[in-house]
């Protein structure tokens, strides 16, 4: 009875620890893109500051709302688009 207790026991805490994932699908590259897109973004929601400290309540959400919710995102998740591969040149001629 103890032995099949202790294999229990050992059993729900393996199974409460997550599993390790891959580190090489954990790495976040990115590009000049994701730098131009995070920094638009950054200054959508400066700007958007500025304006809502002059009153403008038309304005200054839309910014905000662009800066929060569309540039930075994009500028996390944009991704390099990759060149099609290249057809062998004896498959081009045919």
């Amino acid at each position: 009875m103890a032995d099949v207790r202790r294999k229990i026991d050992a059993h729900v805490r393996s199974a409460a620890r997550p599993a390790k994932a891959d580190a090489s699908a954990q790495t976040v590259e990115l590009h000049r893109k994701n730098g131009i897109l995070l920094g638009a973004g950054i200054v959508c929601i400066v700007l958007g500051f500025i304006v809502l400290g002059m009153r403008n309540i038309t304005l200054a959400p839309i910014l905000l709302l662009a800066g929060y919710l569309v540039l930075v995102p994009w500028g996390l998740v944009a991704h390099r688009k990759t060149a099609p591969p290249s057809v062998p040149e004896d498959l081009q001629k045919s």
